[in-house]
């Protein structure tokens, strides 16, 4: 499916036949969309900057799209994402900026040759089809001192030294820094000053590459990383008490405070007592040989990471299914409150257990978890009586807004979590299809 190009021609026809340069007729309309044009004043506030300027005399005056224009611009970008490559490449952002662009400096010549198609297909498809090229993005990962080198696909984990020599290197190519060793060394001392205020909790970043437009590289970029960190991060509860926090991710993800309580008592005998509460990060997250190596050991991670460094358009069914269900997993890892991290691991187990089409039904969730992880037919009966209470609290944690849940109940449904994944992966190259791998799970209560 695309976009049909006829479609296109009439709503920038609508749009350009609803602009209007007068300013004061805008605040009449019943919508509008500004482009600002020559003279326009910037200014710029916050609590630690002050900035104001002037748009370049050079561009066109400002112009705005009212009432019916701004429906028809609106629809005219989504016609153009209905082709594949615009949704998934370049976004809903460029292509916006793009459309005011041409709108803004061929107004005049649009309403009177009214020469649409050509316009759309020369300065705005086109254009935005050349601009898409390999994109290199770096996000700070907060709290995570990674020790191992760790390279999946077009993700790459760099310790933060080696991430500034990397942008050194690139500035110096591109000539960005002064002629002279003497200005040079100032420059690079002055960019990693402000690094380092930029980020001051940030060991780690992972650098991302993604063949798009640079518009939309960032928010690719991110969705990435997450995917590969909410799969790493998973697997966190094994080695520290979740009490403790020691988890990453990236600065948007993670969320810290503290509070101080005081209890007082109307017997002065009794006197007082004051609590001090934490949530958030409590301690330093390191990952070291050491951890990866009891990782490989009892949870397949070598076999984990192997998928992870293939494209994920080579991934089977199957594969496609493990990493989906690793995500809420990840989440569940960061998660403040026990209920939610007991949901999230529900929610990644149902994932790997329940295909698409198929409803989730407390029966059906413990029964296959039991068949999966239970050795023998004891195991198959604690787990199928422990998971059916837990996933009856995912319930009403849903259906009820239940926010009472132990901490250790969450933590098992964790740990189930990570147990199922970790068995999968490791059998996961005999099965193509998701249907055949809760096929195989089904026939287990017959063995």
């Amino acid at each position: 499916m695309g976009y049909d190009k006829k479609k296109l021609s009439v709503h920038l026809q609508t749009v350009i036949e609803n602009c209007s340069r007068s300013m004061g007729d805008v605040m009449n309309r019943s919508q509008s969309i500004v482009i600002a044009g020559a003279g326009t004043r910037i200014s710029l506030k916050s609590d630690n900057l002050q900035a104001e300027g002037t748009l370049s005399d050079d561009l066109p005056q400002t112009i705005a799209i009212v009432d019916e224009g701004v429906t028809a611009f609106n629809c005219f970008v989504e016609e153009v994402l209905l082709d594949p490559e615009f949704a998934e490449k370049i976004g809903r952002k460029a292509v916006e900026e793009k459309t005011k662009e041409i709108i803004h400096h061929n107004y005049k010549s649009l309403a009177e040759d009214k020469e649409y198609d050509i316009l759309i297909k020369s300065k705005l498809l086109q254009v935005l089809r050349r601009e898409i090229a390999d994109n290199y993005v770096s996000l700070p990962v907060v709290n995570l001192d990674l020790h191992f080198d760790l390279l999946l696909e077009d993700i790459e984990f760099l310790d933060v030294s080696t991430l500034k020599e990397s942008i050194n290197d690139t500035l110096e190519r591109h000539e960005w820094f002064g002629e002279t060793e003497e200005e040079k060394a100032k420059q690079k001392l002055q960019g990693a000053t402000i690094f380092d205020q930029l980020y001051p909790q940030a060991k780690t970043f992972i650098r991302v590459k993604v063949n798009t437009h640079p518009t939309n590289a960032v928010p690719i970029a991110v969705q990435l990383a997450q995917q590969s960190i909410n799969c790493i991060r998973a697997f966190l509860p094994v080695f520290e008490q979740m009490n403790l926090k020691p988890y990453f991710g990236l600065p948007f993800e993670l969320a810290s405070g503290s509070f101080c309580t005081a209890r007082f008592s109307e017997d002065d005998q009794s006197g007082f007592n004051v609590n001090f509460e934490r949530y958030g990060i409590l301690g330093p997250c390191t990952l070291d040989d050491k951890k990866r190596e009891f990782l490989e050991k009892n949870y397949n991670f070598t076999k984990l990471l192997a998928i992870l460094s293939t494209p994920s358009s080579s991934w089977s069914q199957i594969e496609n299914v493990l990493i989906r269900s690793l995500q809420p997993l990840g989440r569940a890892s960061i998660a403040t409150f026990p209920f939610r991290r007991l949901l999230d691991a529900t929610i990644g187990l149902e994932r790997l257990l329940v295909p698409d089409g198929q409803e989730t039904t407390t029966a059906r969730f413990s029964e296959r978890l039991a068949l999966f992880l239970g050795a023998t037919p004891a195991e198959r009966k604690e787990i199928e009586k422990t998971s059916k209470r837990l996933y009856d609290l995912r319930s009403k944690i849903v259906h009820a807004a239940l926010v009472k849940v132990l901490e250790e109940d969450a933590e098992t449904m964790h740990f189930y979590g990570l147990l199922a994944i970790a068995k999968a992966v490791d059998i996961a190259p005999k099965f193509a299809q998701h249907s055949e791998f809760i096929r195989h799970i089904d026939e287990l209560k017959y063995v």
